[in-house]
């Protein structure tokens, strides 16, 4: 009976040691998976905050007439307007403004009305603008 009892307590040994090993490769694939996500959003938000950085224009008002709005990008790179928004109307545009370069708001959009607030939607960001 004692020789039964000592088989029976390595073949209970070894099936630990297989369901151990046979569990370790599912959760280094797991363990794997969520650490590059984590990486693929780190990643994201970081070139959201480079692009947002590298982004600088500014809505300039050179007089009375509301015709008379400038977007001036004073960055270091282009900038890609894709939408304008002008006292919460909507207006889609595709228009690349180069580094340095200054546009009249009317050359991209036509309205007619008083203007008081300019949302510039440019490289993916949305930058608001009060006029006065």
């Amino acid at each position: 009976m004692p020789a039964r009892k000592a088989i029976s307590s390595v073949f209970s040994s070894l099936i630990v040691v297989a369901v151990t090993l046979s569990l370790i490769p599912p959760l280094m694939i797991y363990f794997n998976q969520a650490n590059s996500s984590e990486l693929n959003i780190s990643n994201n938000m970081y070139r959201e905050e480079q692009n947002m950085l590298l982004t600088k224009i500014s809505l300039i008002d050179t007089g009375n007439n509301m015709n008379q709005l400038y977007i001036y990008n004073y960055g270091n790179s282009a900038v890609n307007i894709s939408k304008i928004f002008i006292n919460k109307v909507e207006y889609k545009v595709s228009f690349s403004l180069p580094e340095n370069g200054m546009v009249k708001l009317s050359s991209l959009v036509n309205f007619s009305k008083n203007v008081n607030t300019v949302g510039i939607c440019a490289n993916g960001n949305l930058y608001v603008f009060y006029v006065k």
